[in-house]
């Protein structure tokens, strides 16, 4: 994997920055880059870079610069409710990263790696996720409309009450082993029957929480196979593009999000 050099991402930050950022924190930005040199990104810079990305417009993105991080390494890194719309993130290792409830429309994430990383709520709208690795991840409630889905490693990863409905790449059972999924998951309505082969193939952990594998006897008989012409999900755990907070009403996530981020 291609990793871009602190320099070039603390550049990118300082342009992102401009022009209210003011002339010390550049300053002190455009030292931390002469000292630094070829090294992964630092904590501290990560948290800066997080800052900018919170404060930017919410048009930004769709009609301002876009953000070009290819190959960089965020693994681990605190992300939260970003705006990363169209934003190039080819490569880049996003490792237990914390994206919830981020905004990440149109954004590149081909061959990205997303191991473990925390999705929760975030708006993957006409993301290009090809190839990407999206082990373990936690999709719940995510937006994955007209996401690019091809050759994307989704197992174990959590889709619980993700809108995948008009998602593209062609999903298997095989390649959707030990997925996490609910009644209210929006399965792609290229594929109708996909709902109920995994009914089939899942096992019943809750009323309407299933889990794709593996077999402990539980009755799948009371389960209801969601299909894409079910009625949309409502509640405070829909995503909203329309909200600022990508959630409708108050914003506040569904109950199973809540016990994902300990509140």
């Amino acid at each position: 994997m291609t990793k871009r050099t602190t320099e070039q991402i603390l550049r990118e930050l300082l342009y992102l920055a401009a022009p209210d950022s003011s002339e010390e924190a550049r300053s002190a930005a455009a030292e931390a880059i002469a000292e630094r040199g070829d090294e992964a990104l630092p904590a501290g810079d990560v948290s800066r870079l997080a800052e900018v990305l919170r404060s930017r417009a919410p048009e930004d993105g769709d009609a301002g610069e876009r953000v070009a991080l290819r190959g960089a390494d965020l693994a681990h890194a605190n992300l939260y409710q970003v705006r990363l719309n169209g934003a190039e993130l080819t490569e880049a290792d996003l490792t237990e990263a914390d994206l919830s409830f981020s905004y990440l429309r149109g954004a590149r994430l081909d061959a990205a790696t997303l191991t473990g990383a925390d999705l929760t709520g975030a708006d993957l709208t006409d993301a290009d996720l090809r190839g990407a690795v999206l082990r373990r991840a936690d999709l719940t409630g995510a937006w994955l409309r007209r996401a690019r889905l091809d050759q994307a490693d989704l197992h174990d990863c959590d889709l619980t009450d993700a809108d995948l409905k008009t998602a593209s790449g062609a999903l298997s059972i095989e390649g959707l082993g030990g997925v996490r999924w609910s009644a209210d998951t929006r399965w792609p309505q290229s594929q109708p029957g996909l709902g109920s082969q995994l009914l089939d193939r899942s096992v019943r952990l809750a009323p309407g929480i299933y889990r794709v594998g593996g077999d402990d006897g539980r009755d799948r008989s009371t389960g209801t196979a969601p299909g894409p012409g079910a009625p949309e999900p409502s509640g405070p755990g829909t995503p909203d593009p329309a909200s600022p907070w990508g959630f409708s009403n108050s914003g506040t996530p569904s109950s199973g999000a809540r016990s994902k981020r300990g509140g």
